[in-house]
């Protein structure tokens, strides 16, 4: 979308800021289907400020559903358009309160459907943040993590094409 093109860098006109790849670790991939758990499920944003600050800070960011709508991740490739789908690594708890695992797994299904390489990889009974606090868990995300890394280090680079 023209709207959102990246300003030129004058000094550098070459550079390109393309990603070569993308971490989502318990990332929020879908705005408005959050902002749903949240007006829904009691739990939602539980021992973080409740369903209310998720709808808060959802709604503070995009100000207007429409808006919401338009630059939602999920909708931008449920409605087809033309986007960079360099490879998607997506780290999530089960157990995350303020994002519902099925939201991030949806969108690595669609990332897919789209043309993309996607991985989805669960942490059972890990919250939101998990990898933030020492643990076994935090240990396995951040191998996980490296060992996607070094594979997309050691591939080709490919033109990604899109916008």
């Amino acid at each position: 979308d023209p709207r959102y093109a990246a300003l030129s860098l004058p000094d550098a006109p070459n550079i390109d800021a393309s990603l070569a790849y993308v971490i989502s670790c318990w990332g929020i991939v879908d705005p408005y289907a959050r902002l749903q758990f949240a007006l829904s499920d009691p739990n939602a944003g539980e021992g973080r400020g409740g369903p209310e600050r998720l709808q808060r800070s959802t709604l503070g960011y995009f100000l207007t559903e429409e808006a919401m709508l338009e630059g939602n991740p999920q909708r931008i490739l449920d409605r087809g358009e033309r986007v960079a789908l360099p490879p998607l690594l997506v780290v999530q708890g089960d157990q995350d309160k303020n994002i519902p695992y099925s939201i991030p797994e949806q969108f690595t299904e669609a990332w897919r459907m789209a043309g993309g390489h996607g991985e989805f990889r669960l942490f059972r009974g890990a919250a939101h943040g998990f990898a933030n606090q020492d643990g076994p868990q935090s240990d396995e995300a951040l191998a996980v993590i490296r060992e996607f890394i070094a594979r997309q280090v050691a591939r080709p680079v490919v033109s990604q094409g899109g916008s």
